[in-house]
């Protein structure tokens, strides 16, 4: 199993589809959305992180650069998105070690953290990994110009890069959630 970093830019068109494909699978529901294109809600990812098998891409994790305000302060984060392994290689280890490159590599670039979001049946994976919850911070995105707050079931987890801690105060994500 080869796991590497794409810069975006490096993307090819083929190892475009072989992410949208493996995406796809991962988040059926979603499908439709993933044969067009893998910036979830118009975000582009600085950088990915892949697993590639001999039969193509065995997971997958997008990091997108962002700031953000939390309390009045702007702070720049890795944005941590469309995590996944597909079914075959779940519960093996691979989308630790994907996370844990991904979170590497976004140290190396001088981010001061990472910010993700979940549902609960996989906040373990993050966890386990290093992520810590944010329970207690309300969040709010943008979509169409509309703030719209975002709600429980999304837990909010960050992760320490070159800075030891979260800053108090309510995040807004000064656009949509990637």
């Amino acid at each position: 199993m080869e796991i590497r970093i794409l810069d975006e830019q490096a993307v090819t068109p083929e190892m475009d589809a072989a992410i949208r494909k493996t995406l796809a699978a991962c988040f059926p529901l979603n499908q439709d959305q993933f044969a067009k294109t893998r910036q979830w809600r118009g975000n582009i990812p600085l950088f990915s992180v892949v697993a590639r098998d001999a039969g193509g891409i065995a997971a997958h994790a997008a990091v997108v650069d962002r700031t953000i305000r939390v309390g009045d302060t702007s702070l720049r984060i890795a944005g941590f998105g469309n995590v996944c392994a597909l079914p075959e290689y779940r519960k093996t280890g691979l989308i630790d070690q994907v996370l844990k490159r991904a979170v590497e590599e976004a140290r190396q670039r001088k981010f001061p953290v990472g910010l993700l979001f979940c549902r609960d049946y996989v906040r373990a994976v993050y966890e386990r990994n290093g992520w810590k919850g944010l329970p207690n911070q309300p969040c709010t995105r943008v979509e169409a110009g509309q703030e719209i707050p975002v709600g429980p079931d999304n837990p909010r987890m960050w992760i320490p890069l070159n800075q030891d801690r979260f800053p108090a105060g309510p995040i807004h994500l000064q656009g949509d959630k990637w």
